[in-house]
């Protein structure tokens, strides 16, 4: 069975404008334009020399596609909405704000994440006081929230003119002569807002990538890859359609786990250790994405097709692209790795990339697991391992050597008889896995073999010693 979990990148890979930075890029120019005329179809759009001035993509997009975009007109209503709801959206400003510091990246989970840490840590601090107080720290990201927030500036004679930030009257509760934070409200309000924005991220997608794909594929501007010729499952953390709509495939065979732009899409964060605390705090859940895929109804479709999978007798290989396999779907790939026989990832670069992958993989399933996993899933053709001594190192030594898997290993032993005495050592000769046993002569002389010894299919009964030596002292550094 061949499935494909994918990410962004798999629309980037078909040069479709669905970064978070075309996203801000484009409802920013709309926002700013009064003209109805410059967004009416999608090649007025992406030809404005400013916004193809600041943006590679758009500017990628415009050369490639402008053809086919300037036929593909937008309904006044859509860019009236998407106007409107980024007039007043903290959390648009926010994104926007934190682009303008950086102008070649921003990560909205990360964002996101950072500002509900902010407000966690500010209703902690202020549990306690009798008047709330804002630190410095978060003056920068509390400033963009306008709805909750306003900045007042007073004079005095010995400071002059300063800047205050102060809460809006309408989140606060007065209690007994003291001023209290109305948490939920504030909340709920920060939560609406941002839903706000998954409907402007939804809209921007579907009017400048969704509508304009059919129309790319048939004018041959957007050429099918032979890698997904036959596939019987996909799963897409994208909100778009561009799988179905390149591919010709049946929606059946895909799943959107964050949703997509035809229903609500999920945009939250990781869930983190306060989750699996025994007393949950549940503050900012709706800001977590397995809250709102249960809310989708998404997680329940994920959960039901793994167990699918679980059952069926089919070798399954899961193949990744365009997904970065960032801790930040940790539960989602978790879940689809525990289910494959073979894993394939397609990735862009060079030898560094693939240990960025690598790196990630080790943080989400730890050492142990992670080798557990490539050795079942990444059929490597040779394992080398540096130092081995502990128990459960030689236990997934074992396992890999059951699944076919050669290995060269280094270990600490100054003569053979040590290192047959060691107790930790005995499982890896049990079944006859190994041919050789390497000395090296020491520190004196690096890289300088001292014997080798062979080792017999089966133990000589008339020899206490099993091994043969069949070569003395060598250079390493010297040998072909």
């Amino acid at each position: 069975m061949n499935i494909f979990l994918l990410g962004n990148g798999f629309d980037l890979h078909h040069d479709l404008p669905t970064k978070y930075i075309n996203f801000l890029n484009i409802v920013d120019y709309i926002k700013n334009e009064k003209s109805c005329d410059s967004c009416s179809t999608v090649g007025k759009v992406f030809s404005n020399p400013e916004l193809i001035k600041k943006d590679e993509t758009i500017k990628l997009c415009n050369e490639k596609y402008n053809s086919v975009y300037k036929l593909i007109e937008i309904d006044t209503d859509s860019i009236q909405e998407l106007r409107s709801l980024a007039n007043k959206n903290d959390w648009f400003e926010y994104m926007l704000e934190c682009y303008r510091k950086n102008a070649t990246w921003i990560d909205f989970e990360q964002e996101i994440s950072r500002v509900c840490k902010a407000f966690d840590t500010f209703f902690v601090a202020n549990r306690k006081r009798r008047n709330p107080k804002i630190s410095r720290e978060f003056e920068t990201i509390f400033r963009c929230f306008d709805s909750l927030f306003k900045l007042e500036v007073s004079y005095t004679q010995y400071s002059g003119y300063y800047e205050t930030l102060n809460i809006n009257s309408d989140f606060v509760i007065n209690i007994n002569n003291s001023v209290k934070i109305n948490e939920s409200l504030i909340v709920e309000t920060l939560y609406n807002s941002l839903m706000e924005l998954a409907k402007m991220l939804r809209l921007y997608l579907k009017i400048f990538v969704d509508n304009t794909v059919e129309g790319l594929v048939a004018h041959s501007l957007i050429k099918q890859n032979d890698l997904f010729e036959n596939v019987d499952q996909v799963f897409t953390l994208n909100y778009t359609n561009t799988f179905a709509k390149v591919y010709g495939s049946n929606d059946n065979i895909t799943l959107h786990i964050h949703g997509n732009i035809a229903s609500d899409i999920v945009l939250g964060v990781q869930a983190d250790e306060k989750d699996e605390l025994e007393e949950n705090d549940s503050t900012f859940i709706m800001f977590k994405k397995y809250y709102q895929r249960s809310m989708c109804g998404t997680e329940y479709s994920l959960n039901s097709k793994i167990n699918e999978l679980k059952q069926s007798k089919d070798t399954i290989k899961l193949s990744i692209m365009g997904h970065s396999l960032d801790i930040t779907d940790r539960d989602i790939i978790k879940k689809l790795f525990s289910v494959a026989d073979r894993i394939i990832i397609y990735y862009y670069g060079d030898k560094r990339a693939q240990g960025n992958y690598l790196k990630k993989l080790i943080h989400i399933f730890g050492q142990e697991k992670y080798d557990e996993i490539a050795t079942r899933t990444l059929s490597p053709d040779i394992i080398i391992c540096d130092e081995i001594g502990q128990s459960c190192e030689l236990n997934e030594i074992v396992n890999g050597l059951n699944s076919g898997i050669k290995f060269v290993l280094t270990a600490h032993a100054s003569s053979l008889e040590e290192f047959k005495s060691r107790e930790v050592y005995k499982k890896l000769f049990v079944e006859n896995n190994f041919k050789k046993a390497v000395f090296l002569v020491g520190c004196n002389q690096p890289c300088a073999v001292s014997k080798i010894y062979d080792f017999f299919e089966m133990k000589d009964e008339n020899n206490d010693n099993p091994y043969n030596m069949y070569s003395d002292c060598f250079d390493l550094r010297k040998a072909n």
